[in-house]
């Protein structure tokens, strides 16, 4: 498997739209990442994609019982409050991609 590590942009991306989104400084936060296997380039994201398997970072930051998704260095979702479905999928290294969160929203929220 290869996977570039994420650059330090990206990860100032990911944690400056964390910010924002959660409201709370850097100290707050607890962050999670893995490599989560797609089956398009699109990285969970819908619309053109190569149709080949690849790999890309998933980060979840979590601050207060509201979570943060990022795929491929990207923003994907918020869930505030998130229920048992949401931990079994993090456990796996699998949560949903945008298009599918956006298919069902409430997927995730306790």
């Amino acid at each position: 498997m290869f996977l570039k590590p994420l650059t330090k942009d990206e990860y100032g991306l990911i944690l400056g739209t964390a910010e924002r989104d959660l409201g709370m400084d850097r100290d707050g936060f607890s962050v999670y990442m893995w490599p989560q296997l797609w089956s398009s380039t699109s990285h969970g994201f819908g619309g053109i994609g190569g149709a080949a398997m690849c790999w890309a970072h998933t980060v979840v930051i979590m601050c207060s019982g509201t979570c943060s998704v990022f795929h491929a260095g990207r923003f994907a979702y918020t869930v505030r409050g998130t229920n048992d479905l949401f931990g079994i999928h993090m456990a796996a290294n699998k949560l949903l991609g945008k298009r599918d969160f956006d298919i069902n929203p409430g997927v995730y929220a306790s």
